[in-house]
């Protein structure tokens, strides 16, 4: 039977403890589709960063299972505006 010390006890619980705060400090992300169908890349950016500018809006293309297309997927910050950027 292994023996644990009092230190890998304090470092388990120390590991635990930053990869929660790590967890609970990301922000929330929101997504919306923008276009769906012939996405391009360069549009798709620019129409995300344009809409969301306040929210740190990121576009791209995600194949649409439904009809063998791409859309505009913008995925955005949801919390940005609220701490005041």
């Amino acid at each position: 039977m292994p023996k644990f010390s009092f230190s890998h006890i304090l470092t388990f619980i120390l590991i635990i403890s930053v990869i929660s705060r790590i967890s609970e400090a990301g922000p929330k992300r929101c997504q919306k589709v923008l276009n769906t169908i012939n996405c391009n890349l360069l549009e798709c950016g620019k129409a995300c960063y344009n809409t969301y500018k306040d929210f740190q809006g990121f576009g791209q293309c995600i194949r649409n299972i439904n009809n063998d297309s791409y859309e505009c997927l913008c995925v955005y910050d949801c919390n940005a505006n609220k701490s005041g950027a």
